[in-house]
């Protein structure tokens, strides 16, 4: 699994999180008549193999205010794939085929509706077609082609202003992490106040945190009270700026060796500009301390 599907697994495994999401995040009429008190985790095993479903995805089912049930898949991405709707639409065959089989119907007899949704957090901004007749070459008028839109919840086109403005923690999380480490150590106060009665929700935003930079959400204990989930969240910050500062320590030496090379053996081969880029403080240095005595490239990197 992707570290971005780790992380959002544990973020969203919470019906709070998903409520947020939707509320804040998918201005569509038809969310203010959902009611977000009958949120349920459902459990796809349904959904066969040979779609390749990853285990970060998810189902949840809630119910309109009429009673009438809906259903909500959602994606996460961390990169846009054009043919994305193709594969929501075998996901969302799958689940009606499941639901005729164990026959969840509506009171009319018809199926309920799926509101698929993609979570992308890629470096640049969503691409791919939102609607599935955008991907079929033309057709005469008489052979429609079939139709299925969802939704991106693309966190990269959210200026900080805008998530700053929004209600919630998911909104606070997503404006902490577009802001970098500073902003989201400045966030600790602010997330106490929403983690102060919910256990769970508490471990889970540390998980989410762990699995961004990098770290095992299963080292986190079952059992975090307030104090203790403040001291891992400032004890993890410590820990990734020190991470930070020694990679912005290592390109900074890593630019100096290759412009020194350059300098006095001319343009440095992809291959060994990858060999310097891979290498440790101890052995740039070393590698530096060479370049005086060198007559040729090679020499540099001799053992």
């Amino acid at each position: 699994m992707h570290e971005h599907d780790h992380s959002y697994r544990h973020l969203f495994a919470r019906p709070q999180l998903i409520e947020e999401l939707i509320r804040e995040f998918v201005p569509e009429p038809w969310v203010q008549g959902l009611d977000f008190s009958t949120l349920e985790r459902v459990n796809a095993t349904f959904i066969s193999h040979h779609l390749k479903r990853s285990e970060g995805d998810m189902i949840w089912k809630l119910r309109r205010r009429d009673g009438a049930p809906v259903f909500l898949f959602i994606e996460f991405q961390s990169r846009t794939e054009r043919f994305m709707a193709i594969r929501l639409m075998g996901y969302g065959a799958a689940l009606y085929q499941d639901l005729i089989a164990q026959r969840e119907l509506n009171s009319d007899g018809q199926l309920p509706v799926v509101v698929h949704l993609v979570v992308y957090n890629g470096g640049g901004r969503w691409r791919a077609p939102l609607e599935l007749s955008e991907l079929i070459a033309p057709v005469e008028p008489t052979a429609a082609a079939p139709r299925l839109r969802y939704w991106v919840i693309d966190e990269g086109a959210y200026t900080p202003e805008d998530l700053e403005q929004r209600e919630g923690l998911l909104a606070l999380l997503l404006w902490a992490k577009s802001q970098g480490a500073r902003a989201l150590r400045q966030a600790r106060l602010r997330l106490l106040e929403y983690l102060a009665d919910d256990l769970a929700l508490r471990r889970a935003v540390l998980a989410w945190l762990y699995a961004e930079i990098g770290l095992d959400p299963e080292s986190i204990p079952e059992i975090l009270n307030l104090e203790e989930f403040s001291d891992m969240w400032e004890q993890t910050f410590r820990r990734w700026e020190h991470e930070l500062k020694e990679e912005g320590e290592k390109k900074g030496e890593t630019k100096l060796l290759l412009r020194q090379l350059e300098r006095k053996f001319g343009p440095v081969d992809p291959r060994t500009r990858a060999r310097i880029r891979r290498a440790g403080p101890d052995r740039l240095l070393e590698w530096a301390d060479r370049i005086l005595t060198a007559e040729r490239l090679e020499q540099v990197f001799e053992a």
